[in-house]
């Protein structure tokens, strides 16, 4: 059977997906599904030209769900229980680099021991001090463990996430003065990224240290969202570009110097080295290992003097992640990954070939200007190609696409491959004395590179519509359709040439679904209260624009926040900063970090943090207001709030010719404002205060942590889940 490691890889890669995204009663939906394709196979001679293809794929679609479901049972589970929701004595290593996200420092952790017991387990620590910790050192403390919720580090190992009882962690390290092995790829890529952070600055250093080797931790927050906003986020990781290019380069280099007496395996040899090397460095993240194992096989095909095939290397290299690690299918980067390289290897092939076709009676594109325009649709067509693959991903996860994004990579994806080979020179020559030069001369035309990307990106997140959010329902019904619609071309013989018929009706289906839910949000009027530990974070949502009504929370919660204000829009149209301290106003100074915002009103007092005053003023329309003053502000589509200071804390009455909200703050009472206030629909509140009873409301909000106190009637609870309130 031909490409008998694709149909295996991809069956292996689909089945893990839906198990691990769905849960375990899907994985039983693939073995029904599964015993169904294998009793088609064996019973109906019309499939008899596919019987070993389908039932290689049933037999690997029934193991692979049965083993993700043995995983899940067996030993994640179990062992993410064992300590969940304890506060425990942690003794760990740290094995890898910290790094920093607003105000959160996160550790990476493998333990020896847990109250004294030994324990072989990952921890993700995340704290708000930075701790005097190294790569190999011991940390001991004392962390409240929690079961790993978020699927990137569940793709690494990880079991539990931890955290202090206190606002800053108490700890004790012991130094480790030899490190081993693990500790030398990342002083290689310390020492490149410092080449490159030496000769560049600002923006352009960072998204240069992120193309080449793979440092996205670097990048300012508002580059990464800008990426993340236009769809071009696969442009700044390690790929197979990065492999190919290192890969070329060895080989290259020992071809001139050996002048072709060496063997021809032996250069691949040592491009395998170097490759194996670079994975090394830039963090063996799936994605990377994915194009690592391609490029080897790719290599060692070489070596042999045959020729591989790309779409089976793609299949073997999902065999070879997935067979010891089926949650490595967490990661959102290696579906991306695989999609994109799909596009390029299976449908690119295929647009091109039928463009040259229909073009080749046209003698006008054999000229000079006409090969030009080739070169555009060919670009074009390798733009499309991914497009087409990563979109139903993009929308699964984040139920996000960006319509632009084909034309956009277009003229920025070339840039990237440039920089790419540039910023490698520049940091491996930095480090040759005499070739130093070449150093330089690569980070100067570097420079300029870098910032025209940055430049292109921010031009692509300010055109209208770049960004458009899709509600999950209507993108799990369009996936389901499109799945019918593929699974209903198998019955006929020409399915080969009907797939092209039957991917242009799904994604005729997603436009119009698009176009209408861009025509219904246009009057969307709704208060979206997020869950945030503590304090209030309320949202308004009116025609698609976002005002951030209040942003009290925790500061473990900072992440999630931010991240649910970024999937639904690009800029934040206003802030109101309620109050001085961080119960009301936590997230005040990273959204204005994170989003350009147009209009802020900010209450001010002596204890205003001066990074958000100064942030606050440089906005283009801002406005003060101190304690005990009174602001109209107009929101928009006839929603209004009121916004009363009384007594260094900030009331907000919301309302509209349907509906009212009242935002109560902490340690507060009724008898601060006027009664025309203290009536309203809903209340939302995050803390029991005097007088209650003097306010009256048909439903009740309550956004703390703590339990619902039991005489708050008609309440529910923000907790795990976003309230949306609807004011038309």
């Amino acid at each position: 059977m031909k490409r008998l490691f694709a149909y295996i890889g991809f069956s292996m890669l689909i089945t893990f997906t839906i198990v691990f995204y769905l849960g375990n009663f899907w994985g039983y939906v693939v073995l029904s599904l599964a015993t169904i394709i294998m009793g088609l196979a064996l019973l109906l001679k019309r499939f008899s030209d596919y019987k070993g293809a389908m039932l290689v794929v049933s037999i690997v679609a029934m193991l692979s769900s049965l083993y993700s479901m043995a995983y899940t049972d067996l030993y994640f589970e179990p062992n993410s229980n064992k300590y969940n929701n304890q506060i425990a004595e942690v003794s760990a290593v740290l094995k890898s680099e910290s790094h920093k996200s607003y105000t959160t420092y996160f550790y990476e952790l493998d333990t020896k021991s847990i109250n004294s017991k030994a324990e072989n387990v990952k921890i993700l620590l995340k704290t708000n001090n930075q701790l005097n910790i190294e790569y190999g050192d011991t940390i001991n403390c004392k962390l409240l463990l929690t079961k790993c919720k978020n699927n990137y580090y569940k793709s690494k190992g990880y079991f539990y996430e931890g955290q202090s009882q206190d606002y800053f962690l108490t700890y004790s390290v012991e130094k480790e003065k030899n490190k081993d092995l693990g500790y030398l790829p990342i002083l290689i890529r310390n020492k490149l990224c410092h080449s490159v952070s030496t000769l560049l600055t600002g923006d352009e250093s960072s998204l240069c240290n992120a193309v080449a080797l793979g440092d996205k931790y670097g990048l300012s927050k508002r580059v990464y969202k800008d990426f993340t906003n236009t769809g071009l986020t696969y442009l700044i990781v390690v790929s197979g570009l990065h492999m190919s290019i290192v890969s070329f380069c060895i080989l290259s280099l020992l071809k001139g110097l050996s002048n072709e007496k060496i063997p021809n395996i032996f250069r691949c040899v040592s491009a395998i080295i170097f490759v194996f090397l670079f994975m090394a460095i830039t963090g063996f993240t799936s994605s990377v290992v994915r194009s690592g194992v391609m490029t080897i096989l790719t290599l060692v095909g070489s070596g042999l003097w045959r020729k591989s095939d790309p779409v089976n290397n793609l299949g073997f290299s999902a065999i070879f992640l997935l067979a010891l690690n089926p949650y490595a299918i967490g990661d959102v980067g290696l579906l991306y990954s695989f999609a994109s390289v799909w596009g390029i290897v299976v449908i690119y092939p295929r647009i091109m070939a039928y463009v040259k076709e229909k073009l080749k009676s046209y003698n006008w594109f054999k000229t000079s200007l006409g090969r030009m325009c080739i070169r555009v649709i060919d670009m074009l067509a390798l733009s499309l190609s991914c497009v087409l693959c990563i979109t139903p991903i993009s929308l699964a996860n984040f139920g996000t696409c960006n319509p632009l994004v084909i034309i956009l990579s277009v003229f920025i994806s070339p840039a990237v491959s440039v920089l790419l080979v540039l910023v490698l020179i520049c940091s491996v020559f930095w480090y040759i004395p005499f070739l130093k030069f070449i150093s330089y001369a690569a980070g100067f035309f570097a420079y300029f590179i870098a910032k025209y990307i940055l430049w292109g990106v921010k031009l692509g997140v300010n055109i209208p519509l770049s960004k458009i959010s899709i509600p999950q329902d209507f993108i799990a019904l369009w996936l389901i359709i499109s799945g019918v619609i593929f699974a209903f071309v198998l019955i006929f013989k020409n399915r080969r040439r009907l797939y092209k018929f039957a991917i242009a009706l799904s994604y005729a289906i997603l436009i119009i679904g698009v176009c209408l839910n861009i025509m219904v949000s246009y009057y969307d009027l709704s208060i979206e209260i997020y869950y945030s530990g503590m304090g209030t974070t309320a949202v308004a949502n009116i025609s698609g624009e976002k005002a951030v009504l209040s942003c009290g929370g925790d500061v473990y919660h900072t992440n999630d926040i931010i991240n649910r204000l970024m999937e639904n829009c690009a800029n934040v149209n206003s802030l109101i900063v309620p109050s001085a301290n961080d119960y009301d106003s936590k997230y005040s100074e990273s959204i204005l970090e994170e989003f350009d915002v147009n209009s802020v009103l900010l209450y001010y007092k002596y204890t205003t943090d001066e990074g958000t005053y100064q942030l606050a003023r440089n906005c283009p329309n801002y406005r003060q207001i101190s304690n005990n003053q009174t602001v109209t502000v107009n929101l928009g589509k006839g929603i209004t709030d009121v916004v009363i200071c009384t007594n260094n804390r900030t009331w907000q009455y919301i309302y509209n010719q349907n509906r009212s909200i009242l935002i109560v703050p902490e340690n507060s009472s009724p008898l601060e404002i006027s009664e025309e206030y203290r009536k309203a629909d809903i209340l939302v509140i995050s803390e029991e205060i005097k007088d209650f009873d003097l306010l009256e409301y048909n439903e009740l909000v309550w956004t703390s942590c703590e339990e619902i106190p039991h005489y708050f009637e008609n309440a529910v609870s923000t907790k795990g889940k976003t309230i949306s309130i609807n004011m038309k």
